[in-house]
């Protein structure tokens, strides 16, 4: 059974790739986009890093939440760019509300 949850072996590849990714963010001195970790990891961020982790992360939950609560239950379009301009749109409407309303 590999990759079972039994032998741990699928977690701990996983657990190596995304330490290999983050190392390797940090080594090009690329923007690192922080993710937040289970507690019982053998590297925790910071405490300060887990409250921006956790704070950024509900900012961006709840604005989703509101962009979509503005989406209709459908959108209708034909072609793929008038999806993208109806969501855009949506997007830009969210944006003026919030800023101006």
């Amino acid at each position: 059974m590999r990759g079972s949850k039994k032998d741990g072996f699928c977690n701990e590849v996983k657990y190596l790739i995304n330490l290999d990714i983050e190392r390797e963010i940090q080594y090009n001195k690329l923007k690192a986009i922080l993710i937040a970790r289970k507690s019982n990891t053998k590297q925790p961020h910071e405490p300060w890093q887990n409250f921006l982790i956790s704070d950024s992360r509900k900012r961006i939950e709840t604005t989703f939440s509101q962009i979509s609560s503005m989406f209709p239950k459908r959108i209708h379009a034909v072609t793929v760019d008038g999806f993208l301009m109806k969501v855009i749109l949506f997007i830009f409407v969210f944006t003026i509300n919030e800023k101006f309303l």
